[in-house]
């Protein structure tokens, strides 16, 4: 899936949310993943990059009127990152806008942790 149509699935979600529906998307961390590719919710690159993506949002909409249609270049490119498409459909389910929850649970008995963002409404 392009960048477009990973926030167009989040933004076609949006009448869901809007309906007060708590939807949680899982991120899997591959078995064999090497531990040092995959990052914590709570590294400050993903804040970063979703601050990146909100500018993004606000300039196209200031200079062109509209949302996120018809945008040419980077938001046509296909993304092979599990994590990104997800965070991309958030981040559109989101209403285009930073998280606003940061949230953990620590290891379960198989070494497993959840974590990630929230966005209210």
């Amino acid at each position: 899936m392009s960048v477009r149509q990973c926030r167009e699935l989040g933004q076609a979600l949006q009448s869901w949310r809007a309906r007060r529906v708590l939807m949680i998307c899982l991120d899997e961390i591959p078995v064999d993943a090497e531990p040092g590719s995959y990052r914590s919710p709570h590294d400050p690159y993903w804040r970063n990059l979703m601050s990146r993506w909100v500018d993004e949002q606000q300039w196209f909409e200031a200079l062109s009127d509209t949302t996120w249609q018809a945008r040419p270049g980077t938001q046509q490119r296909t993304l092979g990152d599990a994590t990104l498409c997800l965070l991309h459909a958030a981040f559109g389910l989101g209403g285009s806008q930073m998280p606003e929850r940061l949230f953990g649970f620590d290891l379960d008995d198989d070494q497993r942790t959840l974590s990630g963002y929230g966005w209210m409404n």
